[in-house]
């Protein structure tokens, strides 16, 4: 069994859950692979009082931040007490550092005191995301 396919099955057997936490529960990466400004902080912010959170941020079972950190600074920012987020249990840490990485070129530039770090073992963990999302597509 491939590695893709042991994802799938974890998936299955564990998956992701919404779930209503405190924003004081949310543990921030220690290091991430992009640095928000307050100017982009700012601009999250005024599209969650437009739109409210469409996109929660994701965590893992211990509820440590793997994508999303924009948004949650911006709940942060904006004072709010609860926060919905995606509870992600089936990966692990390096999909977990590999599906942040992936995650950050959609949201745009990395901070460079990580990206050296995080390109070690990209590639290997890209292919296997990229092996998992096609897999579940067909």
């Amino acid at each position: 069994m491939t590695a893709t396919h042991d994802v799938t099955a974890q998936r299955r057997t564990n998956p992701p859950t919404y779930e209503t936490i405190p924003v004081g529960w949310i543990k921030t990466a220690k290091r991430n692979a992009r640095k928000h400004s307050a100017a982009q902080v700012d601009e999250i912010v005024a599209s969650m009082k437009a739109s409210g959170v469409v996109n929660p941020p994701i965590v893992d079972e211990n509820y440590r931040l793997i994508a999303g950190e924009g948004r949650y600074l911006a709940i942060r920012k904006m004072g709010v007490a609860t926060v919905e987020v995606i509870v992600v249990r089936h990966l692990t840490e390096e999909q977990k550092r590999a599906y942040a990485i992936a995650d950050t070129p959609r949201a745009g530039a990395f901070a460079d005191v990580d990206l050296a770090a995080s390109c070690q073992f990209l590639p290997n963990q890209l292919y296997q995301l990229h092996d998992h999302y096609e897999h579940l597509a067909s």
